[in-house]
Protein backbone atom coordinates (compact mmCIF):
# COMPACT_ATOMS: atom_id res chain seq x y z
CA UNK A 1 0.00 0.00 0.00
CA UNK A 2 2.53 2.56 0.78
CA UNK A 3 4.53 1.55 -2.34
CA UNK A 4 1.44 2.16 -4.44
CA UNK A 5 1.28 5.85 -2.55
CA UNK A 6 4.98 6.50 -2.98
CA UNK A 7 4.70 6.00 -7.26
CA UNK A 8 1.50 7.92 -7.20
CA UNK A 9 3.33 10.98 -5.33
CA UNK A 10 6.19 10.92 -7.37
CA UNK A 11 4.29 10.35 -10.36
CA UNK A 12 2.33 13.80 -9.58
CA UNK A 13 5.61 15.73 -8.39
CA UNK A 14 6.91 14.78 -12.01
CA UNK A 15 3.65 16.01 -13.66
CA UNK A 16 3.92 19.13 -11.77
CA UNK A 17 7.30 19.64 -12.45
CA UNK A 18 7.20 19.15 -16.09
CA UNK A 19 3.89 21.25 -15.99
CA UNK A 20 6.26 24.01 -13.85
CA UNK A 21 8.92 23.97 -16.11
CA UNK A 22 6.90 24.29 -19.24
CA UNK A 23 4.91 27.15 -18.14
CA UNK A 24 7.51 29.00 -16.20
CA UNK A 25 10.90 27.62 -16.83
CA UNK A 26 14.28 29.42 -14.56
CA UNK A 27 16.59 28.36 -17.54
CA UNK A 28 15.54 28.57 -21.06
CA UNK A 29 17.02 26.45 -23.76
CA UNK A 30 17.80 23.36 -22.26
CA UNK A 31 17.22 20.84 -24.89
CA UNK A 32 19.83 17.34 -25.20
CA UNK A 33 18.00 14.38 -25.78
CA UNK A 34 21.42 12.73 -24.54
CA UNK A 35 21.59 14.37 -21.69
CA UNK A 36 18.05 13.29 -20.55
CA UNK A 37 19.04 9.63 -21.35
CA UNK A 38 22.39 9.34 -19.14
CA UNK A 39 20.16 11.56 -16.56
CA UNK A 40 17.24 8.71 -16.20
CA UNK A 41 19.12 5.77 -17.39
CA UNK A 42 21.08 6.32 -14.32
CA UNK A 43 18.10 6.51 -12.29
CA UNK A 44 16.95 3.59 -13.55
CA UNK A 45 20.02 1.92 -12.81
CA UNK A 46 20.17 2.86 -9.09
CA UNK A 47 16.51 2.24 -8.66
CA UNK A 48 17.49 -1.66 -9.84
CA UNK A 49 19.69 -2.11 -7.08
CA UNK A 50 18.64 -4.01 -4.36
CA UNK A 51 19.22 -1.32 -1.45
CA UNK A 52 17.36 1.35 -2.76
CA UNK A 53 16.85 5.18 -0.54
CA UNK A 54 12.98 3.61 -0.06
CA UNK A 55 13.65 -0.60 0.46
CA UNK A 56 16.84 -0.04 2.63
CA UNK A 57 14.72 1.98 5.33
CA UNK A 58 11.72 -0.18 4.85
CA UNK A 59 13.37 -3.05 5.36
CA UNK A 60 14.75 -2.05 8.67
CA UNK A 61 11.64 -0.68 9.93
CA UNK A 62 10.30 -4.33 9.41
CA UNK A 63 12.94 -5.56 11.48
CA UNK A 64 12.89 -3.19 14.05
CA UNK A 65 9.74 -3.89 14.53
CA UNK A 66 9.76 -7.51 14.40
CA UNK A 67 12.95 -7.60 16.59
CA UNK A 68 12.05 -4.59 19.09
CA UNK A 69 15.23 -2.51 17.91
CA UNK A 70 15.68 1.21 18.46
CA UNK A 71 14.61 3.38 20.82
CA UNK A 72 11.30 4.01 19.76
CA UNK A 73 10.30 0.54 20.47
CA UNK A 74 10.81 0.43 24.26
CA UNK A 75 8.26 0.67 26.64
CA UNK A 76 8.01 4.33 27.33
CA UNK A 77 7.72 4.98 23.59
CA UNK A 78 4.80 2.87 22.71
CA UNK A 79 2.04 4.86 22.80
CA UNK A 80 3.75 8.01 20.98
CA UNK A 81 1.56 9.04 18.24
CA UNK A 82 2.55 7.89 14.52
CA UNK A 83 2.50 11.86 13.63
CA UNK A 84 4.78 12.31 15.85
CA UNK A 85 7.04 9.68 14.87
CA UNK A 86 6.76 10.62 10.98
CA UNK A 87 7.84 13.91 12.19
CA UNK A 88 11.13 12.54 13.94
CA UNK A 89 11.55 10.19 10.87
CA UNK A 90 11.40 13.26 8.18
CA UNK A 91 13.85 15.67 11.03
CA UNK A 92 16.19 12.76 11.56
CA UNK A 93 16.06 11.44 7.64
CA UNK A 94 16.89 15.31 6.38
CA UNK A 95 19.50 15.27 9.13
CA UNK A 96 21.16 12.53 8.08
CA UNK A 97 21.07 12.86 4.16
CA UNK A 98 22.31 16.41 4.87
CA UNK A 99 25.47 14.83 6.63
CA UNK A 100 25.82 12.68 3.90
CA UNK A 101 25.45 15.34 1.61
CA UNK A 102 27.88 17.41 3.09
CA UNK A 103 30.42 14.40 3.38
CA UNK A 104 30.52 13.40 -0.02
CA UNK A 105 31.59 17.11 -1.01
CA UNK A 106 34.26 16.75 1.72
CA UNK A 107 35.92 12.74 0.91
CA UNK A 108 37.63 12.91 -2.31
CA UNK A 109 36.56 9.14 -2.54
CA UNK A 110 33.09 9.98 -2.15
CA UNK A 111 33.06 12.72 -4.78
CA UNK A 112 34.15 10.57 -7.43
CA UNK A 113 30.19 9.30 -6.94
CA UNK A 114 28.32 12.25 -6.01
CA UNK A 115 30.59 14.22 -8.99
CA UNK A 116 28.28 11.94 -11.90
CA UNK A 117 25.23 14.12 -10.24
CA UNK A 118 26.89 17.39 -10.46
CA UNK A 119 28.47 16.84 -14.04
CA UNK A 120 24.81 17.57 -15.57
CA UNK A 121 25.59 21.36 -17.08
CA UNK A 122 22.23 22.02 -16.68
CA UNK A 123 19.41 21.53 -14.08
CA UNK A 124 15.82 19.95 -14.43
CA UNK A 125 13.80 17.44 -13.12
CA UNK A 126 15.76 15.06 -14.65
CA UNK A 127 18.96 15.69 -12.86
CA UNK A 128 17.56 14.14 -9.88
CA UNK A 129 17.65 10.74 -11.45
CA UNK A 130 21.29 11.60 -12.10
CA UNK A 131 23.03 9.64 -9.18
CA UNK A 132 26.03 6.82 -9.00
CA UNK A 133 25.00 3.81 -8.65
CA UNK A 134 27.87 3.31 -5.46
CA UNK A 135 25.71 6.60 -3.75
CA UNK A 136 21.87 5.34 -3.87
CA UNK A 137 23.56 2.32 -2.30
CA UNK A 138 25.37 4.46 0.55
CA UNK A 139 22.12 7.02 1.09
CA UNK A 140 19.93 3.72 1.59
CA UNK A 141 22.52 2.37 4.29
CA UNK A 142 22.52 5.67 5.85
CA UNK A 143 18.84 5.56 6.40
CA UNK A 144 18.65 1.85 6.94
CA UNK A 145 21.05 2.59 9.67
CA UNK A 146 18.74 5.70 11.80
CA UNK A 147 15.81 3.37 10.93
CA UNK A 148 17.23 0.55 13.24
CA UNK A 149 18.83 2.56 15.32
CA UNK A 150 15.70 4.30 16.00
CA UNK A 151 13.22 1.81 15.39
CA UNK A 152 10.89 4.08 13.43
CA UNK A 153 7.21 3.05 12.23
CA UNK A 154 6.98 1.36 9.01
CA UNK A 155 4.13 3.80 7.74
CA UNK A 156 6.47 6.82 9.59
CA UNK A 157 9.48 5.67 7.50
CA UNK A 158 6.93 5.63 4.41
CA UNK A 159 5.57 8.94 5.12
CA UNK A 160 9.06 10.78 5.46
CA UNK A 161 10.54 8.90 2.23
CA UNK A 162 7.74 10.61 0.39
CA UNK A 163 8.01 13.80 1.65
CA UNK A 164 11.60 13.89 1.32
CA UNK A 165 11.99 12.26 -2.29
CA UNK A 166 9.36 14.48 -3.43
CA UNK A 167 10.74 17.31 -2.20
CA UNK A 168 14.05 16.68 -3.94
CA UNK A 169 13.04 15.70 -7.44
CA UNK A 170 10.85 19.44 -6.75
CA UNK A 171 14.54 20.99 -5.40
CA UNK A 172 15.78 19.85 -9.18
CA UNK A 173 13.09 21.55 -11.24
CA UNK A 174 13.46 24.39 -13.74
CA UNK A 175 10.87 26.53 -12.21
CA UNK A 176 10.77 29.88 -11.52
CA UNK A 177 8.80 30.89 -8.26
CA UNK A 178 7.34 33.79 -7.52
CA UNK A 179 8.91 35.60 -5.13
CA UNK A 180 6.73 35.83 -2.23
CA UNK A 181 6.41 31.72 -2.51
CA UNK A 182 10.57 32.26 -3.13
CA UNK A 183 10.94 34.29 0.09
CA UNK A 184 7.97 31.93 2.34
CA UNK A 185 9.03 28.08 1.01
CA UNK A 186 12.82 29.12 1.32
CA UNK A 187 12.95 29.35 4.80
CA UNK A 188 12.19 25.33 5.50
CA UNK A 189 12.73 23.68 2.07
CA UNK A 190 14.89 23.59 -0.50
CA UNK A 191 13.37 25.44 -3.22
CA UNK A 192 14.68 25.02 -7.33
CA UNK A 193 16.57 28.59 -6.82
CA UNK A 194 18.04 27.39 -3.63
CA UNK A 195 19.25 24.39 -4.86
CA UNK A 196 20.36 25.84 -8.58
CA UNK A 197 23.09 27.92 -6.35
CA UNK A 198 24.40 24.27 -4.98
CA UNK A 199 24.91 23.09 -8.84
CA UNK A 200 27.20 25.74 -9.43
CA UNK A 201 30.38 25.09 -11.54
CA UNK A 202 31.91 27.58 -8.81
CA UNK A 203 33.27 25.00 -6.29
CA UNK A 204 32.75 27.90 -2.98
CA UNK A 205 29.00 28.13 -4.25
CA UNK A 206 28.46 24.21 -4.92
CA UNK A 207 29.89 23.77 -1.45
CA UNK A 208 26.76 24.97 0.09
CA UNK A 209 22.96 24.15 0.27
CA UNK A 210 23.23 20.86 0.86
CA UNK A 211 19.59 20.01 1.99
CA UNK A 212 18.06 18.29 -1.11
CA UNK A 213 14.30 18.75 1.33
CA UNK A 214 14.51 21.19 4.14
CA UNK A 215 16.88 23.65 3.87
CA UNK A 216 16.96 24.06 7.80
CA UNK A 217 20.42 22.40 8.55
CA UNK A 218 22.21 24.60 5.97
CA UNK A 219 20.73 27.25 7.54
CA UNK A 220 21.52 25.86 11.41
CA UNK A 221 25.54 25.15 10.44
CA UNK A 222 26.49 28.16 8.45
CA UNK A 223 26.14 26.19 5.08
CA UNK A 224 23.30 28.50 3.18
CA UNK A 225 24.55 30.89 0.84
CA UNK A 226 20.95 32.28 -0.81
CA UNK A 227 19.47 31.93 -3.76
CA UNK A 228 21.52 33.58 -6.34
CA UNK A 229 21.67 32.16 -9.47
CA UNK A 230 25.24 30.97 -10.51
CA UNK A 231 26.78 32.24 -13.66
CA UNK A 232 27.51 28.89 -14.97
CA UNK A 233 26.21 25.15 -13.65
CA UNK A 234 27.86 21.52 -13.98
CA UNK A 235 31.57 21.33 -13.22
CA UNK A 236 34.78 22.96 -13.97
CA UNK A 237 36.59 20.93 -16.74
Amino acid sequence: MTGSIHLVVLLLVFMLACLGEALSPARKGISDDRRLLINFGLGIVAMLIGLLPWIGPMAAAILAAEHGWGLLNSRWAASLPLVSEGAIALTLFSLASYSLHRLMHRSDLLWRWHRVHHGDVHLDFSTGFRTHPGEAILSAASLAFVTALTGLDELAVAGALIVLQALDLAAHSNVHLPPMAERILGGVIATPAIHCRHHSADRSEHDSNFGNGLIVWDRMFGTYSGNQSPQRLGLDR
